[in-house]
């Protein structure tokens, strides 16, 4: 090979490539694991280097983004980064599943004029931050013809609170963040409101998942369903105006979303199986028979809530035994609430009419500015999820009977499904948890620490905005989570 004065000589006879792999502990978990590296520039010399490696994962299913990076030392011992932005296979990030891959990279494009004897290469390989479900082909989607899933990296506007994510992502796209395996304390150990059946203690999620950013809209519901989504009646109105695309799905059953018991769907006694006509039913099919789609647990859901923090509301400084205060500001209020205040739509910022006389009154349904927010209108948590207090108070998997031990003595868990309740398949009596909050409630019910009553799976009870968000799980082996899939 000739040195050439114009080109970027990357390695010769004498002078090997340096190679490294490279893995992000904070955004991997050790699921992604780069095994091998290679780099070799083409002969005779074109100015083009061949790389080679191979990664793999935990979890199979798993997409990464792969991201390569070529340095060397200069005269000073200091180290100089190379560009590396052009190559022959893609032009933008290069996301993949586990397995062997070559790229070849065209380096007198990036750097014409550099000549250096050694190059280092470093490639690493992050799991996907963001799964998009793109709806926009609404009901014409089939198995063959799917909604197309695609990956991101970052939100389009990491400095903004509301990420950059565009009416597009609330509507007719849906949203996942990548939620990494973690331990934390569930529950409370004083009765905070109605959280006396759920003592706190250890909860361990071992795998992966991805849970939807946002709550699911009216707009992404009818996407599904060709039409509205609703069942309102009299006593059970869905917020509509101008902006109803973009608010929360907030009366349907959870029957509409899962099926029912009557029919052998129901989680986990009928483990993950849903019914073919039925929101998440029709999600799976629609995305090419993906049977991840389901909602969540009460312990993801409160995982993903939390994002770290161990208080009531993620800030107040409550410890377990601590009971929120009844003053009507600050953080700790059980009313009104400072953090609350921020975070989501409740009884006090907006959720319900002001009546001005310490009264307050139900809005209108096309009232745009009071009821439920727009999802994502107000501040994200610190993993990125929007509205996990107040705007619509979410359902979950799990039967809304289960006891976790006994205050200062409940045992751990790891990978809670929820409790069995086969004792019955009347949909009536298979309540379901309700959490976060709602547009109508005070701050106590928005908090982490509230367990609130249960949703019948065939009924509307109250007046409450019944909302879901969904989420994507990597298959469990040999657990409930798998079955029917």
């Amino acid at each position: 090979m000739k040195k050439q004065l114009a080109t970027l000589v990357v390695c010769s006879a004498l002078l090997p490539i340096f190679a490294s792999v490279a893995n992000d502990a904070m955004t991997n978990t050790a699921t992604v694991v780069m095994t091998s590296l290679t780099a070799k520039q083409r002969f005779p010399w074109n100015g083009k280097v061949d790389i080679d490696f191979s990664f793999s994962s935990t979890i199979p299913e798993a997409f990464a983004f792969i991201h390569f990076k070529a340095e060397y030392k200069n005269a000073n011992n200091e180290t100089v980064t190379v560009s590396m932005k052009t190559f022959d296979q893609f032009t933008t990030s290069f996301c993949t599943n586990a397995g062997t891959y070559r790229v070849t990279w065209n380096s007198t494009a990036d750097a014409p004029n550099l000549i250096v004897t050694t190059l280092k290469y470093t490639v690493t390989a992050n799991m996907a931050k963001y799964m998009v479900v793109d709806l926009s082909k609404g009901t014409a989607a089939t198995a063959d013809d799917p909604y197309p899933i695609t990956y991101m990296e970052e939100c389009p506007d990491p400095m903004r609170d509301d990420g950059g994510w565009t009416d597009e992502y609330k509507t007719t796209k849906m949203v996942f963040r990548l939620v990494q395996p973690g331990t934390y304390k569930k529950g409370w150990d004083t009765n905070f409101y109605s959280w006396k059946d759920c003592f706190r203690h250890d909860a361990t999620i071992t795998r992966p998942f991805y849970l939807a950013i946002f709550e699911c809209t009216q707009g992404q519901a009818k996407q599904l369903n060709g039409d509205w989504y609703t069942e309102e009646d009299e006593t059970h109105k869905e917020f509509k105006g101008t902006t109803r695309a973009q608010r929360p799905v907030a009366q349907v059953r959870y029957s509409r979303f899962r099926g029912q018991l009557s029919n052998r769907v129901g989680w986990p006694q009928y483990g993950s199986t849903v019914a073919p006509n039925s929101f998440i039913g029709q999600l799976r099919a629609r995305t090419g028979n993906n049977v991840g789609f389901d909602l969540p647990t009460e312990t993801e859901w409160e995982y993903a809530a939390r994002a770290g923090a161990t208080d009531a509301w993620g800030g107040d400084g409550l410890t377990p035994g601590q009971k929120a205060s009844n003053t009507s500001d600050g953080a700790t209020g059980a009313f009104t609430n400072s953090l609350v205040n921020v975070y989501g739509r409740y009884k006090f910022n907006g959720g319900m009419v002001d009546n001005g006389d310490g009264t307050y009154s139900e809005a209108d349904p096309d009232d745009d500015s009071h009821g439920t927010a727009v999802v994502g209108s107000y501040k994200p948590n610190a993993w990125g999820f929007y509205d996990m207090m107040g705007n619509v108070v979410e359902c979950m998997l799990d039967a809304g009977t289960a006891i976790h031990g006994e205050s200062g003595n409940a045992p751990p868990t790891v990978d809670d499904v929820g409790i069995e309740m086969s004792n019955t398949t009347d949909d009536y009596w298979q309540g379901r948890v309700m959490r976060g909050g709602c547009y109508n409630t005070d701050a106590l019910e928005c908090s982490f620490a509230c367990r609130r009553g249960t949703i019948n799976m065939r009924h509307l009870n109250g007046a409450y905005g019944y909302g879901y968000r969904l989420c994507w799980r990597f298959p469990f082996a040999g657990t409930l989570a798998a079955e029917g899939e």
